[in-house]
């Protein structure tokens, strides 16, 4: 559980904490600055919900049903309804924008993976059960290298 504290701050010392915060991010420019800017400010906690409220909104955008989406994320329906009605209010179009216009221009190994591990999660190409059963992901990445 992720712990807030009871006392608020101020309106305006929160503004500023957040221009603050936002300017940083915007100055981070590498995929390894980023990731130990993540993992140095969020708990492993903090990660894994960001994650799933990401791979949940995609999910729904993609409309993958309640089911799956609580059988993949290990997620509650409440949880997911939640994030459909945040969707359904424009909340996530930004977000939803973002991750079309990088799927549509990368051509990258992370757009890519991005790409894949969604079939995969979305249960298009769910692996069997047994010791190489992704090996699959690592074979479409040694073709995409060649």
């Amino acid at each position: 559980m992720v712990y807030v504290s009871k006392r608020p701050l101020k309106p305006k010392t929160l503004s500023r904490i957040s221009e603050l915060l936002i300017a940083h991010i915007a100055n981070i420019k590498t995929k390894q600055s980023s990731e130990r800017f993540i993992n140095e400010m969020l708990t492993d906690t903090e990660k894994k919900m960001f994650a799933k409220r990401l791979a949940i909104m995609i999910m729904l955008h993609k409309k993958q049903s309640y089911s799956t989406i609580m059988n993949i994320l290990k997620v509650s329906r409440t949880t997911i309804a939640k994030i459909k009605n945040d969707l359904e209010d424009g909340e996530f179009d930004f977000i939803i924008s973002q991750l079309q216009n990088s799927s549509k221009k990368s051509t990258g190994a992370l757009s890519t993976n991005f790409s894949i591990w969604l079939d995969v999660m979305l249960g298009m190409r769910i692996p069997p059960r047994g010791k190489n059963r992704w090996k699959f992901l690592d074979e479409i990445e040694q073709k995409r290298i060649k």
